[in-house]
């Protein structure tokens, strides 16, 4: 049986690990609808140094497995946080222990609302097994670079 564990990272841990984060930054940023143009993983990078965002890192028997990045805005008056950066192994073992918590410690900084902008065809994983409700739809048309 393995030993999961989950860290708060610091922005200075987050940037000493930072060679390991990177990847899987990476690797959520090109299944994430904004990644194109906007979320890559030198995106993320940049919100954590600004103190914009922080990383919540799972380790697995001590190794990085998975990573969880969360940036703060504000909506209308309202204080929220969007996933800018969510991938790794065992993702469902880590969200079964750790969810509520992470949930927890939002409540308790007072956000008000999570949102992730995700493509269509993954909203259903995160409204049956994260507990988002579907608010609307995000669609975008590039405008750069088409002909005709």
């Amino acid at each position: 049986m393995s030993d999961l564990s989950i860290e708060l990272l610091t922005q200075e841990r987050a940037i000493e690990l930072w060679p390991k984060i990177a990847p899987l930054a990476e690797k959520s940023a090109l299944g994430n609808v904004m990644s194109a143009s906007d979320m890559d993983s030198q995106y993320v990078f940049n919100a954590v140094c600004a103190d914009e965002a922080v990383i919540f890192a799972g380790f697995e028997n001590g190794e990085l497995a998975t990573i969880l990045g969360i940036q703060f805005s504000d909506a209308n008056g309202h204080k929220c946080a969007d996933i800018i950066a969510m991938a790794g192994r065992r993702l469902t073992k880590f969200k079964q222990q750790f969810w509520g918590p992470i949930l927890d410690w939002l409540r308790a900084n007072e956000i008000e609302f999570l949102d992730s902008y995700v493509p269509t065809e993954r909203a259903m994983l995160y409204i049956n097994k994260f507990g988002f409700d579907k608010s609307c739809a995000h669609i975008r048309m590039s405008l750069g670079n088409q002909n005709g």
